[in-house]
């Protein structure tokens, strides 16, 4: 008879149902290791998936928010910055990036009255300090740090999700493979009684 397959190690010692053995274990298990017996499911399958599914949208969300602070704090910056220094707003660039400003303002708009700080160079274009993109800036700024807080939550949330759940497929799967290797020896080894005489 081959020798039996000793038990997943690591696991605390716990009763095992005896058949009849010497001890309560089959032959060949020292000590009667076994795995503790597993506990319920952190969730079930279909709930698993859903969850993973609604955290994984939330993320997508997150991310397409927080891609959007980000241009528009740059479209907000290069607005100020272009409207402080006085510049010639018939150019393309400057036209496109205010058109790209005045949608990003759209919440903001006319909240503090722009400051005329005069004529600026060859252009003969004022000059405006435009409190009110400073203020915009600052609730994007605000509302990108809470979309990056969001991000890092939702992927904890999936990282502790998936562990906790592969935890538990890791000790069904092994429970499941000593109770088979338990099986296997009970069929291997008829079970010695209290009393019985020894086998001619």
């Amino acid at each position: 008879m081959s020798d039996p397959v000793l038990p997943p190690g690591g696991y605390s010692s716990g009763g095992y149902p005896s058949g009849g053995y010497p001890g309560g274990y089959p032959p060949g298990y020292p000590g009667g290791q076994a795995p503790p017996p597993v506990g319920p499911a952190p969730e079930e399958p279909s709930l698993h998936s859903e969850r993973k599914a609604t955290l994984i949208v939330g993320r997508v969300l997150g991310y397409a928010v927080y891609a959007y602070v980000i241009v528009a704090e740059i479209v907000l910056g290069l607005g100020f910055v272009l409207l402080l220094l006085g510049a010639n707003p018939s150019a393309g660039f400057v036209e496109w990036v205010y058109r790209a400003l005045d949608r990003a303002m759209q919440p903001f708009a006319d909240i503090f009255a722009p400051l005329d700080l005069g004529l600026s160079g060859g252009n003969e274009v004022e000059s405006v300090l435009d409190t009110s993109v400073l203020f915009a800036m600052l609730v994007y700024a605000i509302v990108g740090f809470g979309a990056r807080a969001l991000l890092d939550w939702l992927t904890v949330r999936i990282q502790h999700l998936d562990r906790d759940y592969a935890a538990y497929e890791r000790e069904l799967q092994a429970r499941a493979q000593y109770d088979a290797q338990v099986a296997a020896a009970q069929q291997q080894t008829p079970p010695t009684r209290p009393g019985a005489p020894p086998s001619p």
